[in-house]
């Protein structure tokens, strides 16, 4: 088609008639259509041809006939065909023409090289080079001058394929339209810059790379312009480099290889012809124009300017970069940040040299120390700070991150002036750095089957395997090597402490305090290392201390840590002030000096009781203090021990045990550490005792119990025992009922079982023996647990107090019960179930089961009188006896099976103090009627085939009845002496090894005490018999 294109524009030269060359111009025009880019090329050259009969009447009517119809209106196709023509005639025209049309022929070009089609663009900036070489001097003024107004003016805006205009150029960021504008503009501004604006033509020349320039038919068009633009811009090279090696990186591939070419001729020299590379000279320019390039508007700016700025940063030397180095990397931070992706690309590959840049720079090894500490006063306040790893943006989150792990591993001790801000910022970024995922699952913990505290080791785990932790290990390094940092760092950990950040930040300040003091300690040092770590620990001991009520379960116990470990190291003062918040924090009172060694804890009047957590919190506190500060510890010895022994009696297990290894690492055992510390226990007891909180109350108890059981001995108990009964006689009366109330059951049972050694006088026995036995009597809010304790400890003091008369008073309080439980039974209301120890037909609120009636049997046994001698004693046995075995001959009929091993107790119980001798001034208490009955009940429990307990209690006490020997004998027919002796010798063959024991036992002693009774004549056939046998 080129041929016949030729041709035709030929013939229609050759004829030279106006209706000919027209019809040879139309024909040519139709051909806008076609896509075939070198065809127009022919077009263009038969157009010129095809003109040349008309002279120059003909070029300037095709001209105008382009300009107006073609070069504006149609597709892009047809644009750039019309383009295409246009550059041709052009070059090969008339130049009359074309300098009478230059400057309307220079704003379609210039309209053209925003085109989306490469080969309209590279088709106008070719023209426009044409053009300028075709004019004269004047023209080329004008053309200079309206080209410059056209680059500054703006951009076009394309619509309906067809109309095209001039509008406002693009803003930051803009399309590839206005985008393509801002390079040409810069071109014009470069030419202006070195004082040659004509110089922009050789740049459009330039930019032309299409594979068309390389045909038969393009390559006519090339004008030499890389030698013609290299010789004029070599005067200024100098002023040129800045701009031309960041224009070598620009995203346009056109432009880049262009300015790639015209640097390496600008770069070679023309005498010698070596090519030379920057030179020191070039360095602050070169930087100066890509940190302002980064800056720019224009997204093709940026990018360039960022891919230039990682080249110029390969092997640069520290003194070149370090003024530079802060601003390159705030510029590159933004950058990260751009709307532009390929902009942020580039920003991220910046940002890694720059972090490869940076390593090495403060690395002495391969820098000057003096450099790589100036290195570090500019990078650490902005990559450790808001523009850094607490900037807004994750992205740059995380390359300050890992920048400055990099930096702080290869510094090493020289970070060590850095400390405080360092050390401040690595621990917020625990937090800020987390995962949105970990704090997510925290909320739904429920959800994934984890509790609170397991997903909160998790995430200080996760914490701890970080790089983070990698790098505060080296802070740890540099800070025991410089210890006149470790105050200030002290501050800094202590402010976020008290900011409360998040769980990383808060564990992660507890455990690198506790290794900070470690190390520094390890580090060894004099008088001043020791100084400035008392400095250092005393401002975070007090942070730790405030923050022990944290809701997390984690922080508290890391806080307790590092406490433990900064104490070793505290001044005195700061180890007290820890000391009294432990005691505040556990039992909420306050501890009142009075001297060096007098003390006092003061309860407040309105009580609200402390928390488990921060009771807990305590316990930890304490328990690190005792096995990481063992000497302060030791000094304050007698304001905490005092609590430890009472928080042994706590009700959470967890709480308890750590309070146990506290106490176990202060002393040699419970009866060593009571011993010592016996009064100040006693004082801190006695006043929980008093406190208005229950729960203070339930420990105190619990705690006088212990040490009442363990030091009773102890000469300095005794005169304190008089406090300690008043207190529970008041306690005892009080109506008001508090939960666990029935601790004062223990407390009482012990002060009654070692009243002797505490010289408890007459008088408090008998009035704590009625207090029980009235808090037995009651129903109340107790329920089955405190009644059941209160009948124990009525049986337990009136065992303890023999020379006290208790059996009526416990006798008042059983005598309803049995009376009640009879009524019941007959009623049908209470039918209890016989079955496995421990269960059947019993309530809760305190009424009357087979438990209740039970340990009311037992309590009536054991109150039974012991002292035979006392007249009232005996009195009292003469009295109840018919009652006491009727009740327990009734009991062992319809009753479940522990009531009826309570009754068979009790009956041991009266058999062993019953005052049975005949023919004395004082009648015997059981008659033949009452040992009847009581060989009844016996022999009803030797013949229980289903329970072991009854038979063993049932032949304990058939042991009691034979041991009372003669005595019993005469009260009891020999029928029934009879019976019970078959019975017991059946349990020989029991297969219960106990019972086969007391089997045995019971029968040698009803043997003989029938022996005893018999006459000798009895005994003599007795023993034929046994002969015989």
């Amino acid at each position: 088609p080129e041929e016949a294109v030729t041709a035709l524009g030929r013939v229609a030269s050759g004829d030279g008639r106006p209706e000919v060359v027209e019809r040879a111009i139309t024909s040519l025009v139709r051909l806008k259509k076609s896509s075939h880019e070198e065809l127009h090329f022919a077009v263009g050259r038969a157009l010129v041809e095809a003109a040349k009969p008309g002279k120059g009447k003909a070029l300037g009517a095709i001209l105008d006939r382009i300009l107006a119809n073609h070069m504006n209106q149609g597709s892009a196709v047809q644009r750039a065909a019309a383009c295409t023509w246009l550059l041709c005639l052009v070059k090969y025209g008339d130049q009359k023409e074309v300098r009478d049309r230059a400057q309307k022929i220079q704003k379609s070009f210039s309209l053209a090289l925003t085109e989306s089609r490469q080969i309209t663009q590279e088709c106008a900036s070719k023209g426009l080079a044409v053009l300028y070489e075709v004019g004269d001097e004047k023209t080329k003024n004008e053309l200079v001058e309206d080209l410059a107004r056209v680059f500054h003016a703006g951009t076009r805006k394309v619509t309906k394929d067809t109309e095209i205009e001039v509008g406002v150029g693009g803003g930051r960021g803009g399309g590839p339209v206005s985008g393509k504008m801002a390079t040409y503009k810069e071109l014009c501004t470069m030419a202006s810059d070195v004082g040659q604006p004509d110089l922009v033509y050789q740049f459009l020349d330039l930019a032309a790379h299409h594979s068309v320039w390389n045909s038969k038919a393009g390559a006519a068009f090339s004008l030499g312009s890389i030698l013609k633009a290299s010789e004029r811009l070599r005067p200024n090279i100098e002023h040129l480099i800045p701009k031309l090696f960041r224009y070598k990186h620009d995203p346009d591939p056109k432009v880049r290889a262009s300015m790639e070419e015209l640097w390496s001729n600008l770069m070679t020299d023309a005498k010698t012809g070596k090519r030379r590379g920057l030179e020191a000279k070039h360095f602050g320019p070169v930087m100066k124009e890509l940190h302002t390039s980064m800056g720019k508007s224009q997204w093709r700016v940026r990018q360039s300017a960022a891919t230039a700025m990682s080249t110029m940063l390969q092997g640069v030397k520290a003194e070149q970069i370090l003024p530079q180095l802060q601003t390159i990397w705030i510029s590159a931070f933004r950058l990260i940040d751009d709307r532009k992706e390929s902009v942020r690309k580039e920003g991220f590959l910046l940002c890694k040299s720059l972090a490869s840049l940076s390593e090495r720079i403060c690395n002495p090894t391969y820098t000057r120390a003096s450099n790589a500490s100036r290195a570090l006063s500019e990078l650490l306040p902005l990559l450790a700070g808001d523009e850094g790893l607490t900037h807004k943006v994750k992205e740059v989150q995380g390359v300050s991150c890992g920048a400055l792990l990099r930096v702080v591993k290869a510094a090493r001790r020289l970070v060590a002036p850095h400390l405080p801000m360092l050390v401040s910022a690595l621990l917020q970024a625990m937090s800020t750095l987390e995962p949105q995922a970990f704090s997510y699952m925290q909320f739904h913990a429920a959800s994934v089957d984890l509790t609170e505290e397991q997903l909160e080791k998790l995430r200080v785990q996760a914490v701890n395997q970080s790089p983070l932790s990698d790098a505060l290990d080296t802070c740890l390094e540099a800070a025991a090597s410089d210890a006149r940092t470790v105050p200030e760092v002290g501050s800094a950990i202590a402010g976020l402490v008290r900011q409360g950040l998040g769980l990383p930040t808060l564990t992660g300040c507890a455990r690198f305090a506790s290794r900070l003091i470690v190390q520094a300690r390890l580090a060894g040092g004099g008088p001043e290392v020791r100084e400035r770590l008392e400095q250092a620990s005393g401002e975070m001991v007090r942070a730790f201390v405030r923050g022990l009520k944290d809701p997390s379960a984690t922080v508290r116990k890391e806080y307790a840590r590092a406490i433990g470990q900064l104490c070793a190291v505290s001044r005195a003062k700061d180890v007290a002030f820890c000391v009294r918040a432990i005691i505040r924090l556990y039992t909420n009172a306050e501890l009142e000096r009075k001297g060096d060694d007098d003390f006092a804890f003061v309860f407040p009047d309105t009580f609200t009781e402390s928390p488990l957590r921060s009771r807990l919190a305590a316990g930890e506190t304490a328990k690190y203090m005792a096995s990481k500060a063992v000497d302060a510890t030791k000094h304050h010895a007698k304001e905490l021990l005092p609590v430890a022994f009472v928080a042994l009696h706590d009700d959470d297990k967890e709480v308890r045990e750590a309070w146990e290894e506290c106490w176990g690492e202060c002393t040699h055992g419970t009866a060593n550490g009571l011993g010592l510390y016996l009064e100040e226990i006693l004082a801190l007891s006695l006043a929980m005792f008093k406190s208005p909180s229950y729960f203070l109350k339930k420990m105190a108890i619990t705690s006088l119990d212990k040490t009442v059981t363990i030091a009773f001995k102890n000469p300095r108990l005794s005169p304190r025992s008089t406090e300690v009964t008043t207190l529970l006689l008041d306690a005892l009366r009080a109506t008001r009922h508090w939960n666990d109330k029935e601790c004062l059951f223990g407390l009482a049972a012990s002060l009654a079982q070692h009243a002797g050694d505490l010289d408890v006088p007459r008088a408090t026995r008998a009035e704590l023996l009625a207090a029980v036995q009235a808090q037995a009597a009651r129903f109340g809010r107790g329920g089955r647990k405190y009644r059941l304790k209160a009948l124990k400890c009525a049986g337990d003091i009136a065992r303890a107090f023999p020379e006290l008369d208790g059996f009526q008073g416990a006798r008042a309080c059983v005598g309803p019960l049995l009376q009640e439980a009879e009524e019941k039974a007959k009623a049908g209301g209470s039918k209890a179930k016989e079955g496995a120890p421990g269960g059947g037909g019993t309530t809760d609120d305190g009424a009357v089961g087979p438990r209740v009636i039970a340990a009311a049997v037992v309590c009536l046994g054991e109150s039974w009188p012991r002292k035979k001698s006392l007249p009232s004693s005996h009195r009292t046995m003469q009295e109840s006896a018919p009652w006491v075995a009727a009740q327990l001959h009734k009991l062992m009929t319809g009753t479940t099976w522990n009531v009826r091993v309570a009754a068979l107790k009790a009956i041991t119980l009266v058999l062993e103090s019953a005052y049975l001798q005949p023919n004395t001034p004082r009648p015997p208490v059981l008659t033949s009627k009452e040992g009847k009955s009581i060989a009844l009940a016996i022999t009803m429990g030797l013949n229980d085939a289903k329970f072991a307990a009854v038979r063993r209690e049932a032949l304990k006490a058939a042991a009691a009845m034979g041991e009372r020997g003669r005595d019993m004998a005469a009260l009891v027919p020999g029928e029934q002496w009879e019976a019970m002796v078959e019975k017991v010798t059946g349990l020989l063959k029991d297969t219960d090894p106990d019972v086969l024991r007391l089997a045995e036992a019971a029968l040698r002693s009803i043997n003989s005490a029938l022996e005893q009774s018999a006459t000798p004549m009895e005994t003599e056939t007795k023993a034929k018999d046994e002969m015989y046998l």
